[in-house]
């Protein structure tokens, strides 16, 4: 067997009080089997460092001589398997290091303060003379005690630890409730090595304990995370504080020790954090209402202010509508409660009802702000709309008001006709019924200016799909001289109008109308000049009639 597949690198050899090392004593033969004949006279005993059971010296095949537990010996962590060789060589490593002099000596001062500490069993406190045994696995710790109803232990290390042997002593000690302290004697927090990051990220508490040698009462000095909130950002930093062991918290689910616990503070923060973030959206919503209201309140003083004062240039305000946020655009609605009944009536048909001939620039701004939100077509608690209302107040320039109400989205109702022509009786008024109507039939609305533009074509084209002559001094049936007329002095739109009268086949009848081929004289005069049509009629046209069924 070569050196260094031994398993048992060192041995405690009990009458000398020495540790041996088994490559040092067994790699010379005649040294080994001298000492092998002195082990077997009982001159020499020699213990597992790691269990405290008696050892045997075992030779081999090529007489190459270890140390060996004997038969049916109790589970020690060197002959389990668990380690592998670089495990092996730093568990020798830890043995050797708990023979130093630095070592010894820790374990015997707190073994010592441990004895003034109130609440600590003088009885329990062991150095480095107790085995812990729990079914068949047994372990040593470097100083052992009671502290109230727990135990607890303390393992020194002076040098790296493997994972493996952390995890080993920590996961035996959890499983028999027994609280495991590790005192690091030399380590640097801000560059940790191997072994104090194993330990901080085994500890879920990330504390690192020494002693403290410049107290006179136990103490351990505490590196640990402190946590804290800056800035809104959850920020650390090691900090350093001497404490006693009733100074500390016990975790009795982990079975560790703790000053201060990073996981929770750090989810206070998290709490602290989401809190803070929480007010200042709060605060943040808080400012941003007052300065909304304050900015709606100003607008609407301002527009009750100008009507007041008989304003008839609302253009500007409309500008301050289009900078409010949606947010202030909801308020402002709030505010002027357009949606609403008052007095059993829409708020705009109650505006009509009150207004004076000043206020037909106050009640189109109002009503064709896109920004107010209020249904046009709303009526009152008796059926009456706001077109009603219009026609009813002799103060307000009706056909202004009309178009305002049209525009947004108004639609005429068989009672308003019925109002209007019980008002006004005069052929041009009737006329402006007409062009009410078409503008109500519009999908477009932004097309309604030019229904009033080109309003003599739209008579024609109305007069064509209706079979009935508006707009024109012309007999009901005179079809012949209305057509005639309308090719003479509406050539511009003369298109539109053929198109019109062959769709609704009025063509056929002017056709056979036309004895005398007046008409067709007519129309052979005009194809051969073709005239320019108002092409801006076109988006009109296809709107109201490009849909019309031939019939």
């Amino acid at each position: 067997m070569c050196a260094f597949d031994r398993k048992i690198k060192i041995a405690y050899e009990k009458n000398s009080g020495l540790i041996i090392n088994a490559d040092e004593i067994f790699n010379k033969k005649t040294d080994g089997f001298e000492i092998r004949k002195l082990f077997h006279y009982k001159q020499l005993n020699y213990y597992c460092c790691e269990c405290n059971q008696e050892l045997n010296i075992s030779g081999s095949k090529y007489d190459r001589l270890h140390f060996k537990h004997k038969p049916k010996h109790e589970t020690c962590l060197l002959s389990t398997g668990v380690l592998n060789q670089s495990d092996f060589d730093g568990f020798i490593n830890i043995l050797k290091a708990k023979e130093s002099d630095r070592h010894k000596d820790l374990k015997k001062k707190i073994g010592k303060l441990l004895l003034d500490v109130e609440g600590i069993d003088k009885s329990t406190v062991c150095i480095d003379n107790k085995f812990i045994i729990r079914g068949n696995e047994k372990r040593k710790p470097d100083v052992y005690c009671k502290y109230f109803d727990k135990e607890i232990v303390f393992e020194i290390q002076l040098s790296d630890l493997s994972l493996g042997y952390i995890l080993n002593r920590y996961e035996f000690y959890k499983k028999n409730g027994i609280y495991l302290i590790w005192i690091l004697d030399n380590f640097n927090i801000k560059n940790p090595g191997t072994l104090e990051r194993d330990i901080k990220y085994l500890a879920k508490h990330q504390n690192f304990f020494k002693l403290d040698e410049n107290s006179d009462d136990f103490k351990l000095i505490c590196d640990y995370k402190f946590c804290f909130l800056k800035d809104g950002i959850i920020q650390s930093k090691w900090t350093e504080k001497s404490v006693g062991l009733n100074q500390f918290f016990f975790d009795n689910i982990d079975f560790q020790i703790f000053y201060y616990n990073f996981s929770e503070f750090k989810n206070k923060l998290e709490i602290e954090k989401k809190k803070q973030e929480f007010e200042k959206k709060v605060q943040e919503k808080e400012l941003k209402l007052k300065i909304s209201n304050e900015k709606v309140d100003t607008l609407v003083y301002c527009i009750k202010n100008l009507k007041q004062n008989g304003c008839q240039d609302y253009s500007h305000l409309l500008e301050e509508f289009c900078l409010l946020s949606i947010f202030e655009i909801r308020l402002i609605n709030e505010k002027m409660k357009l949606k609403e009944l008052v007095k059993s009536k829409p708020a705009i048909s109650l505006w009509v009802i009150r207004a004076n001939q000043n206020d037909a620039a106050f009640l189109e701004f109002i009503i064709s702000n896109p920004f107010l939100e209020f249904d046009i077509n709303m009526v009152d608690n008796f059926g009456k709309t706001a077109f009603q209302e219009v026609l009813e107040n002799k103060k307000l320039p009706k056909h202004r008001i009309i178009k305002a109400l049209l525009k947004r989205g108004y639609k005429l109702t068989k009672e308003d006709v019925k109002n209007y022509l019980g008002i006004f009786e005069k052929d041009n008024d009737k006329y402006d019924l007409v062009l009410f109507l078409v503008c109500s039939r519009l999908k477009n609305k932004a097309l309604i200016d030019e229904v009033f533009l080109h309003c003599q074509c739209i008579f024609i084209l109305e007069s064509i799909i209706n079979k009935e002559i508006v707009g024109f001094k012309y007999k009901q049936n005179d079809w012949l001289a209305f057509i005639i007329n309308a090719l003479i002095n509406y050539k511009e739109y003369w298109n539109y109008i053929e198109d019109t009268l062959k769709k609704t086949k009025l063509w056929e009848i002017i056709r056979e109308l036309d004895r005398k081929k007046s008409f067709e004289d007519k129309i052979v005069n005009y194809y051969r000049e073709v005239p320019l049509q108002k092409l801006e009629f076109n988006a009109l046209y296809e709107d109201l009639y490009f849909e019309i069924d031939d019939c």
